[in-house]
């Protein structure tokens, strides 16, 4: 199937389904810090992290007790030290997909 057709059967079937509106589908993840991801692989700077209570988000590094570096595109974070390593922790991750799987398309 060419990709303009396959484009355009997806639009069609994310716009048919009862219940799910396109607009209601979170953005794509582009892998920048905050994002949710699953592996390194998802994050722009390969840096993945998991914080248990809020899951995997893209991350950056930080120096413990300095959350200057942690607010990114005005969105703030503190710096969390895990085991000698520390990275930047949002309040939440960004809301964002990977794939139209995970959308529930």
């Amino acid at each position: 199937m060419k990709p303009a057709l396959f484009a355009a059967a997806v639009a069609f079937m994310l716009a048919a389904c009862a219940g799910n509106q396109v607009d209601s589908v979170a953005p794509a993840c582009t892998g920048a810090p905050y994002d949710v991801c699953t592996t390194e692989h998802d994050c722009l700077n390969e840096l993945c992290f998991n914080f248990g209570d809020i899951g995997r988000v893209c991350s950056v590094p930080c120096t413990a007790g300095d959350d200057a570096p942690c607010t990114i595109d005005g969105k703030a974070g503190t710096c969390s030290d895990q085991s000698g390593a520390a990275f930047c922790k949002p309040s939440a991750p960004t809301t964002c997909i990977h794939s139209l799987s995970d959308a529930g398309v």
